[in-house]
């Protein structure tokens, strides 16, 4: 099976702010006299504002187009009465095109801002036409809304451009039956092998990408790739099989993995599960599990920052640094440990009712991360060997730094995940059908964060960042019978803070609930309309300099449609 699809999509994100960074100097050409005045014998002031009057599509936007191919191939057979093979290979091509418009070229942009009054002419010229009367800089009138021209927008913005590819190819062949039967039923053996080979390839970055020029998204080359060859078993044995009573099963499965770029790693985990008089089932799970950097960790591109930095060696004055981040094609997997514990009961005696509770434990080290130079410096001024590596103390006094991704993190969490639900029958003369209702929810107690300098625990930090909330839950009660279906969804989001690590007033988040509601109706066997309105209540979301995760960030919003059944 072969096919080809393309996307082309654009998406406003929002106007691009300033932050109060334009200078605008007293000889500016667009301050009117009064302003002049007002500044007494200030010579310049700074200027911030959202720039939503620039550009085509007025605002910070993204176009996006994805062209993909893939295509398949598989055989599947028998040998003899219990054993099933199989065997695949897929090849999927992707080809991502991406542009971001109105960005300000950042030299370009503080040349135009500077403006001044031609001595010769009287008009509007920029201030480096002094000095260089053939410079393509056009005077940018950033005071008011609408005022900037069309030759000053085309000097000191621009889009920037990628174009990639990304290429996947993967095989295995599986074998899977039963060894043979024991006095609690078929012992269950699955084998096989897998390969996967995964690239990119940059086919085009814009020249001002690759001179840093753009103030926001300087895009950066992508160029590399890896393989990795893998083989796995999964066995089920059945131990006790005393039927109305109890039934006991364990079960194991092990990979291992060879990747091109890092080695061998194996993976693993093995568990059991018990079940009581047909309606208690108790569980348990325990899992070596991997996560293989992926390529943008890999290998992007080395990208350069320039600032200024506390140095501690110095008692703690400022000290310019030019620092490298990127890239580690020398970053092993991460690794983590899962323990869950868990049950379900479904008596007998209440038709229709069920009960679901698992506890969880996850610890991941190696987590791959970077830290801030200020970090690394603090680490470094503590006796830590490996942030000192990451830094070069030049002849001229400034550092030249390196912060490429790191296996230097970990995170360890634990929590609860419940589900109840109950169905109830309803019959009467009018009525044929029945409510539904279900809980499902979590409650995460620790969730330890260590970004390789300090050890917090993050649990409740919702805002700034996003980690883990203590208490989520979704609640329904719905309605099914005869050709109509109906629900009503509470989400509900507890209680928590914008980021406990800051000394910021209004660090609380109150908790949030959003009612959703949806109605289906069928029309014979094979049509069916359907509505639905999420955030019944335009509940809005908390005030964060991230994107919400956890909290409701559309508002009210309307769907519906047809579906019919062929």
């Amino acid at each position: 099976m072969w096919r080809v699809l393309s996307r082309l999509s654009h998406q406003a994100f929002r106007a691009t702010a300033t932050g109060g960074g334009i200078v605008i100097q007293r000889d500016n050409a667009f301050l009117s006299p009064a302003i002049r005045a007002a500044m007494g014998a200030t010579t310049s002031f700074r200027l911030g504002r959202f720039l939503d009057d620039i550009g085509p599509f007025k605002t910070f936007a993204l176009d996006y187009q994805r062209d993909q191919v893939d295509g398949a191939i598989g055989i599947d057979g028998r040998i003899g009465a219990s054993w099933r093979y199989s065997a695949y290979y897929n090849h999927g091509e992707y080809r991502t095109r991406s542009k971001t418009f109105n960005q300000t070229i950042t030299a370009n942009f503080n040349n135009a801002v500077d403006a001044i009054t031609s001595p010769t002419t009287g008009l509007p010229i920029c201030r480096v036409a002094l000095t260089d009367p053939n410079t393509a800089c056009r005077p940018l009138n950033l005071l008011g809304q609408n005022n900037a021209s069309d030759d000053a927008i085309a000097y000191a913005f621009g889009a920037a451009l990628s174009i990639n590819r990304i290429l996947l190819d993967s095989a295995g062949a599986s074998l899977r039956g039963d060894l043979f039967s024991t006095w609690a039923g078929p012992v269950s053996l699955a084998t096989g092998v897998e390969a996967r080979w995964e690239s990119i390839v940059t086919d085009y970055i814009d020249p001002l990408s690759q001179a840093r020029a753009f103030g926001f998204d300087n895009r950066t080359r992508l160029n590399g790739g890896f393989n990795v060859k893998e083989g796995f078993v999964e066995l089920a044995v059945p131990l006790l099989n005393a039927e109305g009573v109890a039934t006991i099963d364990v079960n194991g499965a092990a990979r291992y993995s060879d990747y091109s770029n890092s080695g061998g790693i194996w993976s693993w985990k093995v568990g059991g599960t018990v079940r009581l008089f047909d309606d208690i089932r108790l569980r348990a799970v325990y899992s070596r599990d991997i996560r293989s950097p992926n390529i943008s960790e890999l290998y992007s591109d080395m990208v350069l920052g320039v600032g200024s930095v506390a140095d501690p060696f110095n008692g703690n004055n400022a000290v310019t640094y030019r620092r490298y981040t990127g890239g580690n094609p020398d970053l092993q997997p991460e690794i983590g440990h899962t323990l869950t514990l868990g049950g379900s009961w479904t008596p007998a005696a209440v038709p229709g009712l069920s009960l679901s509770v698992d506890a969880y434990r996850i610890d991941i080290d190696g987590v791959i991360g970077t830290i801030t130079l200020a970090d690394a410096l603090a680490q470094c001024f503590a006796g830590s060997a490996v942030a000192c590596s990451t830094i070069q103390r030049q002849p001229d006094g400034t550092i030249l730094a390196f912060g490429n991704f790191q296996n230097l993190a970990f995170y360890k969490t634990r929590g609860v995940d419940f589900e109840i639900g109950y169905r109830l029958p309803v019959t009467t003369a009018d009525l044929d059908g029945a409510i539904r209702f279900r809980l499902l929810g979590t409650y995460v107690d620790k969730f330890i964060v260590n970004n390789g300098v300090t050890t917090l625990d993050r649990v409740g930090d919702i805002g700034n960042a996003a980690f883990a909330v203590p208490w989520r839950f979704t609640a329904t009660v719905g309605w099914e019978g005869g050709d109509f279906s109906a629900d009503a969804r509470v989400r509900y989001v507890g209680r928590g803070y914008q980021d406990r690590t800051l000394p910021i007033i209004n660090n609380r988040i109150a908790p949030r609930a959003y009612l959703d509601l949806s109605a289906q109706y069928r029309i014979g066997d094979a049509f069916s309309i359907y509505a639905n309105i999420n955030n019944v209540f335009d509940r809005d979301p908390p005030l964060s300099s991230v994107s919400p995760i956890f909290h409701d960030s559309i508002g009210r919003y309307f769907s519906g449609g047809v579906r019919l059944n062929f």
